[in-house]
């Protein structure tokens, strides 16, 4: 946790995925979560003041919150990744994916959306690189565990296969 910057009685604070904005105690609700998308968890979503504390706070200087994982989900995801529909919470956490979540139009397609970020990440071979590849993605450049459609590569990553076993002198 680490607090860089304050203003009136506002502070934000990085904790992994989130901004905690502290609005001070004559505010009520005084601390808001917001989201490394750029999203409240107030209900207000990306109208809360809270979100332009956070702005204010990564244009002077602010540490950046991490971007979950691909495929992990740290809050539940606006609508359905598969079909755009409304979503919601199940109540159960899972260590690798994050909240789980439903498709309120089909029941199938938390799964489904799940096994096709599987299918991507085994075919790009996700948890076999020794040096993860470099993109810009959504405008901010990050290290990926899996190239995607709409990726600016920087660097394209060398996989554990790539390096050879080390022979040493005898």
């Amino acid at each position: 946790m680490l607090t860089i910057r304050s203003t009136d009685n506002t502070t934000v604070t990085v904790r992994g995925y989130f901004y905690v904005v502290d609005f001070g105690p004559d505010v009520k609700p005084r601390f808001h979560s917001v989201f490394s998308d750029g999203r409240c968890q107030c209900g207000k979503g990306k109208n809360c003041p809270a979100v332009a504390a956070v702005k204010t706070y990564r244009k002077s200087g602010g540490q950046k919150a991490d971007r979950p994982p691909v495929g992990y989900y740290a809050t539940l995801p606006d609508k359905c990744p598969v079909c755009g529909c409304a979503v919601f919470e199940t109540g159960r956490v899972n260590n690798i994916r994050g909240i789980e979540w439903g498709c309120r139009k089909d029941k199938t397609h938390y799964r489904q959306h799940h096994d096709s970020i599987n299918s991507l990440c085994q075919k790009d071979g996700a948890r076999s690189w020794a040096f993860k590849p470099v993109a810009i993605r959504n405008g901010e450049i990050v290290k990926v565990d899996a190239i995607l459609p709409g990726d600016t590569v920087l660097y394209e990553g060398v996989r554990r296969d790539q390096i050879g076993a080390r022979k040493f002198p005898t």
